[in-house]
């Protein structure tokens, strides 16, 4: 999810490859002020229906309450905005 001024990523999968990819966006220089705001076991239906990458754009601030958030009440947060947001689920773009 991207608001024009900050990125939000939601990550889900076998845990060693997501904390991998994780540790890498920490290390990389293109990323500033990472900050997990969860990590946990998910157990129902993948959040984005089975999709690899969606692309969402938020043309407010309701990145806010999401950043604010820790634990699974950042999932939560997040959970419910994505039907409100701009979706592209083409989107394979750099």
């Amino acid at each position: 999810m991207f608001d024009g001024w900050r990125f939000c990523q939601y990550l889900e999968g076998d845990a060693v490859p997501v904390c991998a990819l994780a540790d890498r966006i920490r290390v990389d220089p293109r990323h500033t002020d990472f900050r997990q705001l969860h990590q946990g076991v998910f157990t129902g239906p993948p959040l984005l229906g089975g999709r690899s990458l969606v692309y969402a754009l938020s043309y407010d601030d309701s990145l806010d309450s999401v950043e604010e958030a820790r634990g699974p009440q950042a999932v939560v947060l997040l959970t419910g905005l994505l039907p409100a947001l701009d979706q592209e689920p083409e989107f394979y773009g750099m």
